[in-house]
């Protein structure tokens, strides 16, 4: 079979916040300068990134004026994006007032039993809550605010064997996420990703050992457990000898995939020559869908690692629609719309 390659190249990266994790800003206000203090603490599950920010009072008070209680400052989060501002909260007066859009997702810590605490909690983070944080305080005409800019990466993919669908025990499953760049990913993450949109009609393993499927259009053999409904559909826990496919979150890329054109097509063997005389190797599904989510658009097919083949579309071309990633397992011949593909290393 004579078909181009996709290759990964490898240097560092920095960390990343995932999908499905949560967000911890902790703010406080008092009588210094503002200033930001951030730090994170990252493992497989969460994320946390802590904010410190103080108000600074310029007012010097009279000899027995009344004193400013901290409950009467009005706290506002805003996030923010290049395409819009949206409200988070605005919490006055001991009461908290949260944006329909973020009523399950957001609380505020410790606020008002303790007043000058504006920390607020995100969970269930996704894609599209990248961007700019915004904590203002205010008294009156007199206000400070800080920012902080946050980025949620990782992604998660729908993987099968190369042969054909449903073939993978539950040790199978974690065992392909592993060798595709990627873990097997968690209830959380896959409701995540349904909330940002991913609809998949695919039965796959989740951590939990459990059997779930996002959908967000219910057709016919999709509907499920929730019939007509949209949401995350579930076969509950199931014996893991069983088979199906499987849902991996692959979190972060120590490198960049690319293609490599060549007059002539690549056999598989081929193209990891290629790619090794390149100083790079082939690059995994899970590397192709990081790839894919910063942007890359290519309308050229490429073997991987597992020896399947796919390319990336962000940008609506004849080679297939929009936003996604078109896959063939099984193909024997590219034709002539394939040019060679692979990646090297930096």
């Amino acid at each position: 079979m004579k078909v181009n390659t996709c290759c990964i190249s490898t240097f560092s990266s920095s960390s990343v916040y995932n999908n499905g994790a949560f967000l911890v800003f902790l703010v406080y206000f008092g009588q210094s300068a503002p200033h930001v203090r951030m730090y994170q603490n990252n493992n497989r599950i969460k994320a946390k990134i802590n904010l410190t920010f103080s108000q600074r009072d310029n007012t010097v008070n009279e000899p027995g004026s009344p004193t400013i209680s901290p409950v009467s400052h009005r706290i506002k989060w805003t996030h923010v994006t290049k395409e819009k501002v949206t409200p988070i909260l605005v919490a006055s007066e001991g009461k908290v007032y949260v944006e329909v859009e973020y009523l399950d997702r957001v609380m505020m810590v410790n606020y008002p039993v303790v007043p000058t605490d504006a920390s607020v909690e995100i969970t269930e983070l996704r894609s599209k809550d990248s961007g700019i944080y915004r904590c203002e305080v205010m008294h009156g005409i007199e206000d400070d605010h800080d920012s902080v800019d946050i980025q949620v990466q990782g992604i998660v993919f729908h993987y099968r064997a190369i042969s054909t669908r449903y073939t993978l025990t539950f040790e199978k499953a974690k065992a392909a996420c592993i060798q595709n760049s990627a873990a097997i990913a968690t209830p959380a993450q896959l409701q995540a990703a349904y909330d940002d949109g991913y609809h998949q009609c695919d039965a796959g393993w989740l951590s939990d050992e459990t059997v779930r499927y996002p959908i967000h259009v219910p057709r016919e053999r999709c509907y499920g457990d929730k019939e007509t409904f949209p949401g995350v559909r579930t076969y509950g826990v199931r014996d893991v000898n069983e088979t199906y496919d499987v849902y991996c979150f692959a979190e972060k890329m120590s490198g960049r995939v690319f293609y490599s054109t060549s007059v002539e097509k690549f056999t598989f063997y081929e193209a990891r020559d290629q790619c090794a005389k390149l100083g790079a190797r082939l690059a995994t599904t899970g590397e192709l869908y990081l790839a894919w989510k910063a942007g890359m658009d290519v309308c050229n097919a490429g073997w991987l690692s597992d020896r399947s083949v796919r390319y990336p579309v962000n940008i609506s071309q004849h080679c297939s629609p929009p936003h996604s990633i078109f896959t063939n397992h099984l193909l024997h011949s590219c034709g002539s719309f394939c040019p060679p593909l692979c990646g090297v290393i930096e």
